[in-house]
């Protein structure tokens, strides 16, 4: 998977999430944030446009210490080829978040730079480039690469 490390330094990652609306899939920007322990966070108002199910809700601890009860949503995100059923979380931010619960079984995470492309990457939201490509790999691959 390629994604980019956008002006501020956030590494962005586009990731595809099917639902009952978007059964082929829908291409979603989000930051990788490697101090958030589950899997993907969306925004409550993606999640209302995705029209996800609702399915609970968890106990959270934000940042700063303070807790919060969020709710939990169900879609499936591909993931290196396969579908992968998640229980989302939603917060009243603007940007998706891609935590550590889906980096966990990753073993090569490469952020290499790159000759400035000729076109963008084709992600949703136009980030700028910096020449830097971000790069996951499952084990798998490396071993077959």
């Amino acid at each position: 998977m390629k994604g980019v490390v956008d002006d501020s330094g956030r590494a962005i990652l586009p990731i595809k999430i099917l639902c009952p609306k978007y059964p082929t899939g829908v291409q979603v920007d989000a930051w990788i944030d490697t101090g958030f322990t589950g899997d993907l966070v969306l925004p409550q108002i993606v999640i209302e446009d995705l029209q996800l199910e609702i399915t609970g809700s968890i106990d959270g601890v934000l940042a700063d210490g303070s807790g919060i009860e969020l709710s939990t949503y169900h879609c499936e995100l591909e993931w290196f080829g396969k579908l992968r059923a998640l229980e989302v979380i939603a917060n009243l931010g603007q940007t998706p978040l891609l935590g550590v619960g889906l980096l966990s079984f990753l073993h090569y995470l490469a952020i290499t730079p790159t000759p400035p492309p000729s076109s963008p990457l084709p992600l949703s939201q136009n980030h700028s480039q910096l020449g830097i490509d971000l790069i996951l790999m499952r084990f798998d691959d490396v071993i077959e690469g």
